[in-house]
C-alpha cells in the first residue's frame, strides 16, 4: 500500500495504526459500541486529541495544515479499524468544507477554528425529504428581516444532527435548482428542533437524525453564497464517501479471504477453488482500482486542479460505492449459509454496504454529474424550473 505514500505519510500510516491499537484508544471504542445511537463522544476526544479531525484545514483555522491526501490516509486506517467516529468525522468535515470555501474571514475565525480543533462539532446538512438533489421541490425557505434572515425548513437523516453545535443547512439560490447557499444555525438557537433521531438496521454509535427549523433567526453574516468556488467543495465529500465504500470492500475481502483459507472442500482451503480464487481475485482488484482513483482525485485537489478532482471524485462515488456492494455480496455468497448468521460478521457489512451508495446522492445523480463534466447535459433535466 506504500505506493501512494511518501515517507511521512508512512510514517503517519503507521501511527495511526499504532492509534488504533492504543488500549486508551480500545478502550474508548469499547465505550461508545456498548452505547449505540449516541454520539460516540469519547471516540470524538481521541481524534480531537491525536489532530486527526481539521487536518486539511489551514492552520490559522485551527487545523494542521495537512494535503487531503494525509487526511485520507488517516480515514483509511480509522475506516479498517471499523472506529466508530469515523463517520461523524465526515458529515463534521463536510460542514467545515463550506465554512472554509464559502465562509468570510470572520466566519471562519468564529465558526471553523473551534470545529477545525475538534472542540466543537459541524454537521452538513443536505438532504431535504423531497430528496438531496430534488432541488426544485425543496422545502427551506428564508426571508431577510433587518440585520437578520430567517430560516424556516427541515434536513433528514443527518450525521450528527443533535450534537453539531454548529449546523450549516444547504439552501437554494433565487432560481431555486442549484445548491448556492448556506445557513449557519447554532445548536440551542430558538426554533432549532433535533428531537427526531433516525434508525438503523444494525444499531451503532451515531447522531443521524432530522433538523427542524422553525422561523430561526440568524445574523444576515450566517448566510453564506456561493463564490467563485462554487460547489467544487462537495467532491471532497464524495471522494470521502468513496473511501468509507473502499474500507468496506477491503474488510469484505479480508475476512473471506480468513474464511475461504480455513473452510476446506476435499481437504484443500475453500480458496483453490478455481470459482472462488477468482471471485476473490475480483475483489482485490477492484480494491486496488479504486485505492488509486481515490488517491489521484486527493492530489489533484492538493494541486489545486479542482474540476479535474471533481470529476474523477464522481466518479469514484458511483464506482466504489456500487464496487462496494458486490464486493460484500460475494464475500458472504462465500461463506456460504454461514454467511447470514451474525456471528459470522459479514451479512452486517454487507447490510451496511447500501448506506455509502445512497449518502449524498446514489450513482444515478452522480452519473449526471459525470456526464454534464463533459458537457451533456442530461435529457430529463430539459424544461425543468
Amino acid at each position: 500500500m506504500s505506493y501512494f505514500m511518501d515517507d511521512d505519510q508512512k510514517l503517519l500510516w503507521k501511527s495511526v495504526v499504532e492509534f488504533c491499537e492504543d488500549p486508551a484508544t480500545l478502550e474508548a471504542v469499547a465505550y461508545d459500541n456498548a452505547h449505540p445511537g449516541e454520539f460516540p463522544r469519547k471516540s470524538w476526544y481521541e481524534l480531537a486529541e491525536m489532530g486527526f479531525i481539521g487536518m486539511s484545514m489551514p492552520e490559522e483555522y485551527g487545523g494542521q495544515g495537512q494535503s487531503v491526501v494525509s487526511e485520507l490516509i488517516v480515514n483509511e486506517v480509522l475506516g479498517q479499524h471499523a472506529y466508530p467516529a469515523l463517520e461523524n468525522l465526515a458529515g463534521h468535515q463536510l460542514g467545515c468544507a463550506v465554512l472554509y470555501y464559502w465562509g468570510s474571514e470572520d466566519i471562519r475565525k468564529k465558526y471553523l477554528v473551534p470545529c477545525a480543533k475538534g472542540e466543537k462539532v459541524c454537521c452538513g446538512a443536505a438532504t431535504d425529504p423531497a430528496g438531496s438533489f430534488n432541488m426544485s421541490e425543496w422545502g427551506i425557505t428564508f426571508k431577510e428581516d433587518g440585520d437578520d434572515v430567517i430560516v424556516t425548513g427541515s434536513k433528514v437523516v443527518v450525521t450528527n444532527a443533535a450534537t453539531a453545535d454548529v449546523k450549516v443547512i444547504f439552501g437554494l439560490d433565487d432560481t431555486h435548482v442549484r445548491q448556492s447557499r448556506a445557513f449557519i444555525v447554532e445548536k440551542g438557537m430558538p426554533g432549532v428542533e433535533t428531537d427526531y433521531q433516525e434508525t438503523r438496521p444494525a444499531p451503532m454509535p451515531q447522531d443521524w437524525g432530522s433538523i427542524e427549523l422553525h422561523d430561526v433567526r440568524i445574523p444576515k453574516e450566517n448566510m453564506l453564497v456561493a463564490n467563485e468556488m462554487g460547489n467544487k467543495w462537495i467532491a471532497l465529500g464524495f471522494n470521502g464517501g468513496a473511501l468509507m465504500a473502499l474500507t468496506m470492500s477491503q474488510g469484505a475481502f479480508m475476512m473471506a479471504m480468513g474464511y475461504t483459507s480455513q473452510r476446506t472442500n476435499s481437504k484443500r482451503p475453500l480458496n483453490q477453488l478455481q470459482s472462488v480464487a477468482h471471485r476473490l481475485a475480483d475483489i482485490a482488484t477492484g480494491n486496488d482500482i479504486v485505492r488509486a482513483s481515490i488517491y489521484t482525485a486527493a492530489r489533484l485537489w492538493d494541486e489545486g486542479r479542482y474540476d479535474e478532482s471533481a470529476r474523477l471524485s464522481f466518479m469514484n462515488k458511483a464506482f466504489a460505492t456500487e464496487h462496494a456492494a458486490k464486493s460484500s455480496h460475494d464475500a458472504t455468497v462465500l461463506f456460504g449459509a454461514v454467511g447470514v448468521t451474525p456471528q459470522a460478521g459479514i451479512i452486517g457489512l454487507h447490510a451496511g454496504s447500501v448506506i455509502p451508495e445512497i449518502a449524498e446522492c446514489p450513482p444515478d445523480v452522480l452519473r449526471d454529474m459525470i456526464a454534464e463534466t463533459y458537457g451533456i447535459e442530461p435529457v430529463w433535466k430539459i424544461g425543468r424550473p
